[in-house]
């Protein structure tokens, strides 16, 4: 999972904008009224809104983004997918399910 902003916000409102590409002020003003701690985005482009909830923190808002990956997210159906169809046609083709991975490399920290 990726994450940006304030690790340690305490989430009690989330907001799960599906795509979020370069043009984000809808977004931002609805975290801002609405008073969102986090984002759940499925896919981000990285500027706009993360830059937003980048600024936010050092402003002192909490705010954070997590993000787990637009392919990540799809996999589960993806292989779901693959099962069913192997099922539904399984005199007539062969069906595989072939996992993309993550898109990104991820550090861990252990000093956090």
């Amino acid at each position: 999972m990726r994450l940006i902003g304030d690790r340690k916000t305490i989430v009690r409102k989330i907001k799960i904008p599906f795509h979020v590409f370069g043009d984000a002020n809808e977004d931002i003003k609805q975290i801002e009224q609405d008073d969102f701690d986090a984002i759940l985005p499925l896919e981000m482009v990285d500027y706009s809104l993360a830059e937003y909830i980048k600024d936010a923190q050092l402003l002192g808002k909490q705010k954070v983004s997590l993000s787990i990956g637009h392919f990540n997210v799809e996999e589960p159906g993806m292989a779901y997918m693959a099962d069913y169809l192997s099922d539904r046609f399984e005199n007539e083709m062969s069906v595989y399910f072939v996992q993309a991975g993550d898109t990104y490399d991820y550090v861990v920290k252990e000093d956090l």
